[in-house]
Parts: C-alpha cells; sequence; structure tokens
C-alpha cells in the first residue's frame, strides 16, 4: 500500500513539474495574462461554478447516508461536507473522508453508515466520469491520437488509474472477510434505495457540468481566439478530475489535474495558455474549497450555539 501511494506521489510531483514548465515557458505571457481584469473574471466564475458544484455535491451526499440509515437534516450534512473538503488538500488525499465520517459519527451517524456512502459516492463519481469522457471525447482522442501530448496524456491518465485499481485489489485482498458482509448489506440497501441512485447521477453529471463550465469559462476569458468549446472543456474538465482523483496522495489531485488539462487543451491551445488556464482553474477550486471551509465552520458553529438554548 505504502508502495503505490509513493507510486501516486511520483505522478503527482511530475505532473507540478510539467505544470510548472508550461507556466515558466513564457513569463511575458503569464505576466500580461494575470495582470488583466479578464484573469479576475475568468477566476471569479469558475470559483462560483466550482462552489455551486460543492454544495450539489453535498446535497447528493446527503441523500446518499439517507440510504444507509444516516439521514440528518440537510444543512447539518451540507455543512459538513463543506467544511471538511478543505482536508483534500492533506497529503494521502483522504483527510475530507476521515474528517467528514468524524464529524457524522460526532452527530450520531455510524461509521458504516458513511462508508458505504463514501463506496457508492466513489463509485457514482467514476462510472459517470467515465460515461462523459467516452460520449464527449472519444472522436477527440481518436483524432488527436497520433500527437505526442496526446499519447504522454493517455499514459498518465492510465498510469493514475492503475495505481487506483492496484490499490482497490490489494485492499479488497486484505480484508476479503469484512468485506464480504459489507458488500452483502450494501447491496441490499443499494435495492431498496435504487431510485435515490438515479437522482445522486443527476447530481454527479450537474457537478462534472459545473466544472467543465469553469474551465469553459476561464478559457474563454483569457483567450477570446481559442477554438476550444464547451463540450471539448466538459470532457478535458472530467478527464482531469478523474485523473487526479483516482492518484493514490495526491493532495487535491495537485499536479495530475494541471497536467492532465494541459495535456488535453495542448492539441488546441499552446502548452503556456493552456497552462493558464489550469492556474486559474486551480485557484477557483481552492478558492471554492476555502468558501466552503468558512461557510460551513459558520453554520455548524451557529447551530452548536443554539443547541442548549432549544434543549
Amino acid at each position: 500500500m505504502r508502495l503505490l501511494r509513493f507510486a501516486g506521489i511520483g505522478i503527482c510531483l511530475v505532473g507540478l513539474i510539467y505544470f510548472a514548465l508550461a507556466i515558466v515557458r513564457s513569463p511575458e505571457t503569464v505576466g500580461r495574462i494575470v495582470s488583466e481584469p479578464t484573469f479576475g473574471s475568468a477566476l471569479v466564475l469558475a470559483t462560483i461554478c466550482t462552489f455551486v458544484s460543492l454544495v450539489c455535491a453535498s446535497i447528493g451526499w446527503q441523500l446518499l447516508l439517507s440510504m444507509f440509515g444516516g439521514r440528518r437534516p440537510l444543512m447539518l450534512v451540507c455543512s459538513i461536507f463543506l467544511a471538511t473538503q478543505i482536508g483534500k488538500y492533506v497529503p494521502g488525499n483522504i483527510g475530507h473522508l476521515v474528517g467528514r465520517a468524524a464529524m457524522l459519527k460526532a452527530n450520531d451517524v455510524p461509521v458504516g453508515a458513511s462508508s458505504k456512502a463514501m463506496l457508492v459516492e466513489m463509485v457514482m463519481l467514476l462510472a459517470t466520469g467515465v460515461v462523459l469522457v467516452v460520449v464527449f471525447m472519444s472522436h477527440w482522442f481518436l483524432a488527436v491520437l497520433g500527437d505526442v501530448a496526446s499519447r504522454i496524456s493517455i499514459t498518465f491518465m492510465t498510469s493514475a488509474l492503475a495505481i487506483f485499481s492496484a490499490t482497490a485489489i490489494f485492499a479488497a485482498a486484505r480484508f476479503r472477510e469484512r468485506l464480504k458482509h459489507f458488500l452483502w448489506q450494501l447491496r441490499v440497501d443499494l435495492i431498496a434505495s435504487r431510485k435515490r441512485l438515479a437522482a445522486i447521477a443527476m447530481i454527479d453529471l450537474g457537478c462534472f457540468t459545473l466544472n467543465g463550465l469553469a474551465l469553459f469559462a476561464a478559457a474563454r476569458l483569457l483567450f477570446p481566439e481559442t477554438a476550444v468549446g464547451f463540450v471539448a472543456c466538459l470532457g478535458v474538465a472530467t478527464a482531469s478530475f478523474l485523473a487526479g482523483y483516482v492518484t493514490p496522495g495526491a493532495p487535491g489531485g495537485i499536479g495530475v489535474r494541471e497536467a492532465t488539462t494541459i495535456l488535453l487543451l495542448e492539441p488546441s491551445v499552446a502548452a503556456n495558455e493552456a497552462a493558464l488556464v489550469a492556474l486559474a482553474v486551480r485557484l477557483a477550486a481552492t478558492a471554492a474549497d476555502l468558501i466552503g471551509f468558512f461557510v460551513g465552520t459558520v453554520v455548524l458553529r451557529h447551530r452548536k450555539s443554539r443547541a442548549p438554548r432549544e434543549s
């Protein structure tokens, strides 16, 4: 397991180096674009899109918990979800999951319920994301398959997916007996709540669409002459998210998402321009997580201060 985590961190570092090299390739362009008002506008729009996607994801999380007997007030669950998202920047890329489970347990949500919800959340995200990539990027991949950057991007994402798969297989083999009962009960719960899975899939689809919109807004505002359309941005944003999501040990997918974004945009956009778009999206994602942390923490403190008076 430790070896796989180190491999994931290695991919993260390679991605960060590639991202940094693309940024410094043309410092004049970087300085000019960052100092223009359009960069601030792109950052604001991308932040709004990303934050709304987090709110939508928190609603999906509340639906997931309710499937496994962990139903709690929507405001409480959403606040915990938003407040703990910042934990994904802790090395290991699981801090937000640990924090979420701990805070839910403090509110009398069984660990088993949150564990099942997290597992289904990961599977649903991966399934929805893969479908989007296949639908919106298959022709694009085929058209540029001969390009060196495209081959590198495919290798990059495949490596991340292979590491994630190896981690899952290792965990399944190590905890096989415990997983048998867990998965059997999970299957029963899913069958009983299958209608909610469709709603969660739609929420995931909306979240990916908002992430694509954030990338599209950044690309068009920073480089109005670019030929990259919304559909391509949706595919690139989804593929980049998945690459960072499945890389173990990469805090918030840093480096992996940026490198994947650059590699996928590079056939249509210059590397330094694609890097600036990736930078805007990363800053927006971090800002959205910080806003979520602030909003979630304020709401949770407000609820805690009201509890003694209500009792």
